[in-house]
């Protein structure tokens, strides 16, 4: 993929349902795109997970996203799959699947 193609900021950030095998069906996530002392926040709202819950920021990377804890450790990592789905692993191979959130 070439740098052209490389996502930003604009392409991921927003509200999204999120999905995987300690969720509940009610987890989302907000990917906040203004920088706060240099890092991206995240709210994660109603998700029960401790992996989640211990995400603080994310940055944008060529394919997708981390999902970052402090000192910028890589929880999950994602993968844009299309327009508004993304889908990611974490350290020990569970997946979760980020779709994009309706707007309410």
């Amino acid at each position: 993929m070439s740098e052209a193609n490389s996502l930003t900021v604009q392409d991921v950030f927003g509200h999204y349902q999120l999905v995987g095998p300690d969720l509940p069906t009610t987890c989302r996530l907000t990917l906040d795109p203004v920088s706060n002392a240099g890092q991206l926040p995240i709210l994660a709202s109603r998700c029960g997970s401790a992996n989640v819950a211990s995400a603080n920021h994310w940055r944008v990377t060529r394919e997708g996203f981390d999902l970052l804890a402090k000192g910028d450790a890589v929880l999950i990592g994602f993968r844009r799959l299309d327009v508004d789905r993304f889908e990611g692993r974490d350290a020990s191979g569970r997946v979760y699947r980020l779709e994009r959130a309706p707007m309410a």
